[in-house]
Formats: structure tokens, sequence, C-alpha cells
């Protein structure tokens, strides 16, 4: 039986979505799994975030290096689970508009 503190607690997911509204994340590379379900979900729900599924991490790279190559104000993360853990790891790509 859940203790009311337990429910309480916020979801880890539902804290990395914020951090990621927080540092205004407009895209997120992906590739579907049970352990960031609720993550990609929150993020396909919101329109402000393009959320794009991957076949490999690997391609999440290239995603976020693309946005920022091809001049685009978004920055990117790409959702990556490590088999021993799991991680999301942050490959913000810098606000082009900053460089220029």
């Amino acid at each position: 039986m859940n203790s009311p503190a337990a429910s309480a607690v916020a979801d880890w997911r539902d804290d990395i979505f914020a951090a990621l509204k927080a540092a205004e994340i407009r895209q997120i590379g992906y590739v579907p799994d049970a352990g960031h379900s609720r993550l990609i979900e929150l993020c396909q729900a919101d329109a402000a975030i393009r959320a794009v599924p991957l076949t490999s991490e690997e391609e999440g790279i290239g995603l976020a290096a693309g946005a920022w190559l091809g001049g685009s104000a978004r920055r990117a993360v790409d959702a990556i689970e490590r088999p021993s853990a799991t991680a999301s790891t942050c490959c913000r790509s810098p606000n082009p508009a900053a460089s220029r």
C-alpha cells in the first residue's frame, strides 16, 4: 500500500521535464523506452517542444548538432537510457544567435 508521503513525492521524470522547460529546451531526441515513457509523454504533449523519436542514441547527437548548424534557435537534448541506470543526458546546442 502506498503511503500519502510516498504519493506526494514527485516523479523524477516530472522534475526533468520542469528542468527542460526552465532551460528553454525546444527539441528532444529520444529512443522510445519504458524508463523515459512519462518524460516522453510530457514532451509530446507540450506544443513548445518538438519530440523526435530516434532509432539509436547516436542520432540524437546529430539532431542537436543539426539544429545548431542549421541556425535554429532551438535548444536540444538527447534523452538516453543506459543498461545499468536511467540517465537523461543533456546535449544542448548553444543558442546560435548568441554567437553571431
